[in-house]
């Protein structure tokens, strides 16, 4: 009641504990995505536990990732409106992310992660660009048509892995990389927030 006293519109969705962030965003894809809504931001609670220090990502953990992250996307209330205006006045600009969290997906993109992205992509009739780039963390704030396709998936939480700590390969790890594919497929560009 605290979130509705404060906000509301604000939808709160029960979802499964299942496809970890990505499956809930899914099912809560299907409201905003029909709502016509300009912008969004995806976040979640990040409960990863093991350090990470691939490629350009930081060698933070679980909540220090999730805390750094959301600091980057929504501490400053000024470069946050920043965030906001550059998505709805810039058309090319799909998806803003926090600086240092955008990565490239060919360097992510595991036998197990290929074999679902290609799925996905083939289904939603897009080409692979393995120049590509996706938010690692998976949160940012996007334009929601930018994402309009995942509606095309059909995706019900059966169809994710159950739980057991993976720390990739999984559906919910290509469909993150999917995220970035999508959005460059129809013409937008994913940015850090520094970038804008």
């Amino acid at each position: 009641s605290t979130i509705y006293n404060r906000f509301s519109q604000a939808i709160i969705l029960r979802t499964k504990n299942r496809g970890r962030d990505i499956a809930p965003f899914m099912e809560l894809f299907e409201v905003i995505g029909k709502r016509n809504y300009r912008v969004a931001l995806k976040i979640h609670s990040k409960k990863s536990l093991r350090k990470r220090g691939e490629g350009d990502i930081e060698k933070i953990e679980g909540e220090q990732w999730r805390r750094h992250m959301l600091e980057k996307l929504l501490r400053d209330p000024i470069k946050t409106q920043k965030i906001i205006r550059c998505l709805k006045e810039k058309e090319q600009i799909g998806i803003v992310g926090p600086h240092g969290y955008i990565v490239p997906t060919s360097y992510y993109l595991k036998k197990l992660n290929y074999v679902h992205l290609e799925r996905l992509a083939n289904h939603l009739g897009i080409t692979i660009d393995l120049n590509g780039k996706f938010c690692a963390g998976s949160m940012f704030w996007f334009k929601p048509q930018a994402l309009i396709d995942l509606l095309k998936l059909d995706l019900d939480y059966t169809m994710f892995e159950p739980e057991a700590g993976q720390v990739d390969g999984t559906l919910a790890h290509a469909i993150e990389r999917l995220f970035g594919q999508i959005v460059l497929a129809k013409g937008y560009r994913l940015v850090s927030d520094d970038e804008i």
